[in-house]
């Protein structure tokens, strides 16, 4: 099932009430019924939908401090093997300042990279944060770990950096295609890239991928990239 059949029958749902006086409500039953293959879907996910917890982060409030009270909740609720997963981590708020300190964007994302990083070494828990490119790196229409907004934390505190790169081969045919690189791997390799086809339809990639030789990769102008931004910072240090 593809996102669009979702929508659709969702919309036509809300159709089938009569009379706005009653309101529109969703009804479940009516929606499995009428989209092929969810409900076989549905019923596999509610074996382990107990331990997928969802929660809709507020942009003022959910700050690392409510992160790792989840965690913490998680724990001690029995649940052995705890990830948390953030979308995204540049936008996690930080608490209330004291005093009326202004900080920085910089100086912002810096504390909220730590604050994660603390949540992960104090609770021991893997944790997977989506990160957003600079205005550079999107203009460029080619990310690195290089082109991630903040300040150098954002690059450094990662024990890995897994990025997402539209493929050449994109476009070319009637499939779509993405390079999943390795960028940074403190723990085994890095800088390497893999081919997978994309089924954006689904929200997934074929996990059967393939990697791409090192004169193909996008990893040599990654080194070009490091060189400028070495160079600019001695500069700077030069004046």
């Amino acid at each position: 099932m593809t996102r669009a059949q979702i929508e659709a029958t969702v919309l036509a749902c809300y159709d089938r009430v009569s009379d706005p006086a009653a309101g529109r409500k969703l009804d479940l039953d009516w929606i499995l019924q009428n989209i092929p293959g969810v409900e076989r879907a549905w019923y596999r996910m509610r074996d382990y939908l107990w331990r997928l917890w969802l929660v809709q982060g507020d942009g003022l409030e959910t700050t690392s401090h409510h992160l790792h009270e989840y965690v913490r909740m998680a724990q001690q609720l029995g649940f052995g093997r705890v990830m948390l997963i953030v979308d995204y981590a540049q936008r996690v708020p930080l608490p209330p300042t004291v005093g009326g300190v202004e900080l920085t964007e910089a100086q912002r994302i810096n504390l909220v990279m730590r604050g994660l990083k603390g949540i992960g070494m104090k609770l021991g828990v893997p944790i997977l944060a989506v990160a957003a490119a600079d205005a550079e790196g999107l203009r460029q229409r080619r990310i690195h770990v290089e082109d991630l907004w903040g300040p150098a934390t954002v690059q450094y505190e990662p024990d890995v950096a897994l990025i997402l790169n539209r493929d050449l081969l994109d476009g070319a045919t009637d499939e779509r295609w993405v390079r999943l690189a390795i960028e940074k791997n403190r723990h085994g390799p890095g800088e390497v890239e893999f081919r997978h086809r994309l089924n954006g339809a689904y929200y997934c990639f074929s996990p059967k991928g393939e990697r791409i030789a090192a004169d193909e990769s996008f990893q040599i102008e990654r080194v070009k990239l490091r060189e400028r931004q070495n160079a600019t910072q001695i500069g700077r240090e030069d004046h």
